[in-house]
């Protein structure tokens, strides 16, 4: 019996978080090479987790990984008043 479109779109979206078992790849690969609309929602996720890796990563390369030298000087000054007390 052929996997419904429930189980395949449940399937889809745990394969974003965890490895499928055999069984479910297969089960799961035929039911997409039959069904159009849940491989499009396949598709769909793809490029939905594509952009939001690449929307995390763009994040992170415009916040910069280094402070700014008038950020390291108030930490520096920071600690310095800290030792004294």
């Amino acid at each position: 019996m052929m996997m419904s479109c429930r189980a395949a779109s449940r399937l889809l979206s745990e394969q974003q978080e965890r490895p499928l078992r055999l069984g479910e790849q297969l089960a799961l690969r035929l039911h997409l090479s039959l069904c159009g609309n849940c491989l499009q929602f396949a598709r769909q996720l793809t490029g939905l987790q594509l952009s939001l890796r690449q929307l995390s990563q763009q994040q992170l390369d415009d916040a910069g990984p280094e402070l700014s030298g008038d950020a390291r000087a108030r930490i520096a000054q920071a600690l310095q008043q800290y030792k004294r007390r």
